[in-house]
Parts: C-alpha cells; structure tokens; sequence
C-alpha cells in the first residue's frame, strides 16, 4: 500500500527534525520547528522530486494559496518541457479556485461587502493561476492548449456560467450513479478537479435526476456508518471527528464501488485496495449536487430528507484501537 503524500512529509520531517536536535545538542525554536517542512520541501527539489512536490500542491492548495511553491514548481516542468505535468497540476489547481469565487457569487449574503471581498480575491487568484497556465503552454508551443486556455478565462471572467444543454434523458439509478463517479475520478489530481468534473456530468441532467443522485449519496453515506469503519479512518488519519468521518465516507464512495463495497461488507480487506490520496477526505461531494441543481435551475435544491439509521457494530475508546484493530494499526503505524 502507498502512503499519503502528507505521511512521506511527515516521515522524512521527523527524520530530519531528529537530526537537527542531536546536532544543535537541544530543542528547536518555534520557528526552527516551523522551517523543517520547508526543507524537507526543499530537498525534494534539489533531488528533483517534483512529483512528490506535485502531489503536496494538489492536496494543501487545491482551493487558494501556496503561490510562491506552484510558481517554482510549474517553472521546473516548463524548464523540463513536460507540458503533461503541468497540465496535471494547472487541471488540478484551477476547479477548486473556480468554485470558491462561484460558491460566493450565489451567496445568500452576495452583495455584502465580506462578500465582495472574498469573491474578488477568489476571482483574481483564479485567473492569476489561469493566466500562468496559459503562459506555460505558450512557452512549450502548445498554442491549441493555450487558446482554449485563455477562452476558459474570458467565460470565467465574464463570471457568467455556460448555460446547459437539452438534459441528458436517462435515469440516475444505482448503475448510472457508479458510472458517474468513475467518469468523474479517472485522471481527477485532486479532490477538487473530482468535484469540478461530477458537477459539470450531474448538470447535464434533469433536475430530478440530480435530486435522485443525491439521494443515493446520502444512502451511500449511511449505508458506510460503522464503528468499524470509522476505527479504519481514525487509524489511517491519526484521529478522526465526527464531521472528519463524514469526509471519509465521501472520499470511500470518490474511490468507486469496489471500494465501497467493501468498506460496507468487510471493512478489513480496505487495506488491499487502499490507495491512499486527497487526504483521505472529499467533504464537497456533500455539496456538489446542489451546485449542479443551481447551474440546471437557478435557484437552490430543495431539501432532501431521508431517516437515518443508528450507527452499526461496537463503539470503542481510543485506546482500545490497537488491540481490538491490530492488523490496521501494524498496517499504519
């Protein structure tokens, strides 16, 4: 099984946390302490890992921030001439930053001046990573990349959505819900680029079936409620709220029904096809229905309300878990 982008960072700071203790002969400042991820980041350039610094991008700054680490990085692959990586991380990098100024521009409180603010902010940042996409592509002389590039950003800065075809006839059942979230995920870099892609496929149909979908997620969600599940998750994550749960059911069900599947019937086996990513977490799959809703509608999805069974199997303590779980704390520890 891979490790999660964040447990190779935290292996390697801890190595070199270790390191600089025995070589200062005493503890580290706050800001000794806070430098050591930087140099862990900074080692992986000079070894050029930059896949690894890819993969540390997508997950920390898939939805704002990270500028000055994204601007090297995509420096290295435009020096590397690797116009398939940057279009990982620019494809990875632009749906979140999208989605945050339009979750702003259909705010009940649109027109407020905090409002404005975070929807301006979230508007240039877009279009500052856009625009730095398109540079790239022009460097590499890929000019058909570049020029659909650029008519992405003057339909986004027009701030103006596409408005959607003659709905999509068929019926969001079971088989189609799967099929759609496989669509969504292949080649997805991100959780984010995941939502952007499942947002623009659920749009695409009726109202009604929009609604249907969501009403499998939520049954989806409830079906995954087990003690033993949340255990895995609280093992894999080092700690685990309530709501960081809820995220996890949704990041098991982004991974498609296999997985599901056996997160349901035989949460052990998880580890046989755990391939760990995004963080564990997928919180706006919760979301995304309501955004495709608005997109078909204009105006917000109807509540949707569905009984919600008590949660299956034991409860435990937390010091119980490497006990009672042995084979997924070894597997994690």
């Amino acid at each position: 099984m891979n490790k999660d982008i964040t447990d190779i960072l935290c292996d390697e700071a801890a190595v070199l946390l270790d390191e600089k203790i025995k070589s200062l002969g005493r503890k580290l400042n706050y800001r000794e302490y806070e430098r050591i991820e930087e140099d862990v980041l900074h080692s992986w350039f000079e070894n050029e890992r930059l896949d690894d610094v890819m993969e540390y991008v997508l997950f920390n700054f898939d939805t704002n921030g990270g500028n000055d680490l994204r601007k090297f990085l995509s420096h290295e692959l435009v020096e590397e001439r690797n116009a398939k990586k940057l279009h990982k991380l620019f494809r990875g990098l632009i749906p979140g930053r999208m989605n945050a100024f339009w979750t702003q521009l259909s705010s009940p409180s649109k027109g407020s001046i905090g409002n404005i603010t975070f929807a301006s902010s979230a508007k240039a940042e877009t279009l500052e990573v856009m625009l730095e996409y398109y540079n790239a592509m022009l460097e590499l002389g890929e000019e058909d990349a570049a020029s659909k590039i650029k008519e992405e950003m003057l339909q986004f800065n027009s701030e103006e959505k596409k408005k959607p075809s003659k709905p999509d006839p068929r019926k969001i059942d079971n088989c189609l819900f799967w099929e759609l979230i496989n669509i969504s995920s292949t080649n997805a870099s991100s959780a984010s680029e995941f939502i952007s892609n499942l947002e623009t496929e659920l749009t695409k149909f009726k109202a009604t079936e929009i609604k249907n979908f969501q009403k499998l997620l939520i049954t989806y969600q409830h079906n995954l409620d087990s003690w033993d599940l949340w255990a895995f998750a609280y093992i894999a994550k080092g700690g685990c709220s309530d709501d960081s749960f809820d995220y996890f059911k949704n990041w098991i069900i982004s991974q498609g029904q296999e997985t599901y599947k056996i997160s349901c019937e035989n949460f052990d086996k998880l580890i046989d096809v755990f391939e760990p990513c995004w963080g564990l977490e997928c919180e706006e799959l919760s979301y995304v229905a309501d955004a495709a809703y608005y997109n078909r509608q204009g105006k917000p999805m109807p509540s949707i309300s569905i009984p919600v069974s008590k949660i299956k199997g034991e409860p435990w303590e937390e010091d119980e878990l490497k006990n009672k779980y042995s084979r997924i704390w070894n597997e994690f520890s």
